[in-house]
């Protein structure tokens, strides 16, 4: 009895610390043969013993994510560089992976949640050591100048800074759910405040705008009518507040290039002029390509290099015309509804915040792709938040899509449970 009460609380110890590691792994080697070695794996065993989560992409909101990648698949042909747009689809196939096995390997709400919890609690470790290493090498300059120093811990400040505020959503609904165990809370709370921290300190105008929409779009998932009307006042002062002093919370907000934008308004126009003149199949898929058709047209005269076109919808556009578009916006718009959906059936607050969590989620990322394009990480979670979003948004009466290895009383289309085998009851250990 002993021995069964030391190996149980041995792994509880233990495999969040594994599954967190994993998740330091993975964001920062997700360039490299782990990464791809890992989604790879996930996809192989979704595919060969979880068959049944596959009915997961089943909806409306999953066909037309699936005709996003058919139809960006029959443009690369198309493209005015087969070659290079081939080669940057091939770049993104782990990561397509990746979202393809979660509704497979996570295939329930709990194991979902969890997941979400040990990937935000990768990012923070990663970004908390940066935060050390700035700290040491600029001391009291920290604030004034984090942004400008060299090496980034992500690659860019504008892709830590959105991976700090998705973190800080997910540990932040994670502190309240576990509200009822204090020390667990706090430490929930603690990892929130630091991603908060590092936001606010890497001083990225674009990534501060989107957390603070998708911050005041959050308060909306709070269930009663008055609630959420006091959330829209506190929000319509705070929102006051905010624009007087946003001087004082980003001193680069008063700088010159606020109007143009770093010359995004040169980019942008450029991009639509391009995009106009192949309207169907548009030029082709990825940054290769961009590049290549952006500085052979004689674009406007600017200082910045620009890998893409600092915007999600007309990167869209340039590369897969009006018809790959007008799917973006159909998947995309289909699951933010089917999310709405499940958080309108939710009465508690407690069943409401995981497709409030991933409404902000995706609020958060779409927000910061009108004004830059989700790169690197930041496109890999906005990836892995569409099969996030229908593992969440399973029928109330299902608690776990079907598969092989595991049955369950529910299912999308209420299958009958499997046989069970019967164990003898474990007496519980105590504390």
């Amino acid at each position: 009895m002993q021995t069964v009460c030391a190996r149980e609380s041995v792994k509880r110890l233990c495999m969040p610390l594994l599954w967190t590691g994993i998740a330091v792994l993975l964001w920062g080697f997700w360039t490299t043969a782990f990464f791809a070695a890992l989604a790879g794996g996930a996809f192989l065993y979704a595919l060969v013993r979880r068959r049944g989560a596959w009915r997961a992409w089943r909806n409306p909101a999953g066909l037309a994510f699936a005709l996003v990648l058919v139809w960006t698949g029959l443009c690369v042909p198309f493209s005015v560089s087969p070659r290079d747009s081939l080669r940057d689809a091939v770049r993104l196939l782990p990561a397509l992976a990746g979202a393809a096995a979660i509704p497979a390997v996570f295939n329930s709400r709990a194991r979902l949640g969890a997941a979400m919890l040990h990937a935000a609690a990768g990012v923070t470790l990663i970004l908390a050591g940066d935060l050390v290493r700035l700290w040491i090498r600029l001391g009291p300059d920290l604030i004034s100048r984090a942004r400008l120093t060299e090496p980034y811990a992500m690659n860019h400040p504008n892709v830590a800074s959105i991976m700090a505020a998705a973190a800080v959503f997910v540990l932040a609904g994670a502190a309240w759910s576990r509200r009822h165990s204090p020390w667990r809370a706090a430490l929930a709370a603690s990892g929130a405040a630091l991603n908060l921290a590092y936001v606010l300190i890497l001083a990225s105008r674009g990534p501060q705008i989107a957390f603070a929409a998708a911050i005041a779009a959050a308060g909306f998932m709070l269930p009663g009518r008055r609630a959420r009307l006091a959330w829209l006042l506190l929000i319509v002062l705070g929102g006051a507040l905010l624009a007087s002093n946003i001087e004082r919370v980003n001193r680069r907000f008063a700088s010159g290039d606020v109007g143009s934008l770093n010359d995004r308004t040169k980019v942008w126009a450029h991009t639509w002029k391009l995009a106009r003149e192949r309207p169907f199949s548009g030029h082709g898929f990825g940054k290769r390509t961009f590049q290549d058709v952006y500085y052979a047209s004689d674009p406007p005269a600017s200082p910045y290099f620009f890998p893409h076109p600092h915007n999600y919808w007309l990167k869209a556009l340039f590369e897969s015309g009006w018809i790959g578009v007008g799917l973006h916006a159909a998947a995309w718009g289909l699951l933010a509804l089917r999310l709405a959906r499940r958080l309108s059936e939710s009465p508690a607050l407690e069943e409401r915040l995981p497709p409030g969590t991933l409404l902000a989620l995706l609020l958060l990322v779409h927000v910061y792709g009108l004004g830059d394009y989700p790169d690197e990480m930041a496109l890999i979670v906005q990836l892995w938040l569409v099969p996030a979003a229908l593992v969440a948004t399973v029928p109330l009466a299902a608690t776990r899509l079907p598969g092989p290895a595991s049955s369950s009383t529910t299912s999308f289309r209420g299958s009958p449970p499997g046989k069970r085998r019967r164990h003898r009851a474990r007496p519980p250990c105590q504390p």
